[in-house]
């Protein structure tokens, strides 16, 4: 992988999650449905609106102060 998925901030932390068996033949039941449960639940028929582009888009700033870790720049 060449950048770290957005929850994790270091390659141990997400390597340690891709190794970690999801089947139900590794695990028990109760944590396959935890592992594999979705994020977010909505009634059937709910309407999502689409994610505005500004709200996905970084901006320089915001960019520089990823990087650099430093809360103000």
């Amino acid at each position: 992988v060449k950048r770290i998925p957005f929850p994790y901030s270091t390659p141990e932390q997400f390597e340690a999650a891709v190794e970690q068996p999801v089947s139900r033949e590794w695990t028990t039941e109760s944590t396959h449905r935890e592992l594999t449960k979705p994020k977010v639940v909505l009634k059937a028929g709910r309407v999502i609106k689409p994610i505005d582009k500004s709200c996905a888009i970084l901006r320089e700033k915001d960019l520089l102060r990823l990087k650099t870790g430093k809360k103000n720049v």
